[in-house]
């Protein structure tokens, strides 16, 4: 199992993250992968306000197991994910609309690497056209 942190090299052996759809119900990372990664998320704020503490975190948990581990990691990260944007611990809608947000963008991103396209910096380089 991944420590806390931000690498994600080492995902959970859960399938790719176009196998299943949230909707399916079906966990794409493993529940205590996702909880753990729920702890790191909340330890980006200030002490929260939830009603039922064991219930929220148990429930932002459930939601982010239902997507792949790369999701998971990106909308978890304490340098670029959720809690960069938004300042107060998220609702469920707010995080599965960040999950479904970095899903579409980790498609998009992995459809220019299938292009030939590369990554550098923060910039994407067009692949050479050989003539």
């Amino acid at each position: 199992m991944q420590k806390l942190g931000t690498e994600i090299s080492s995902p959970p052996q859960t399938g790719s993250s176009n196998e299943l759809e949230p909707s399916t119900g079906r966990y794409l990372t493993p529940p205590e992968d996702a909880a753990e990664r729920a702890r790191l998320l909340f330890g980006c704020y200030r002490r929260g306000d939830a009603n039922d503490p064991e219930t929220y975190t148990a429930a932002i948990a459930a939601n982010l197991a239902l997507y792949a581990w790369d999701v998971v990691c990106r909308v978890t990260d304490p340098t670029d994910g959720i809690a960069t944007r938004v300042g107060f611990l998220p609702t469920l809608k707010e995080l599965r609309e960040e999950c479904e947000r970095v899903k579409s963008l980790l498609a998009a991103e992995r459809a220019l690497l299938e292009k030939g396209y590369r990554h550098e910096g923060n910039r994407w380089i067009r692949p050479e056209v050989t003539a």
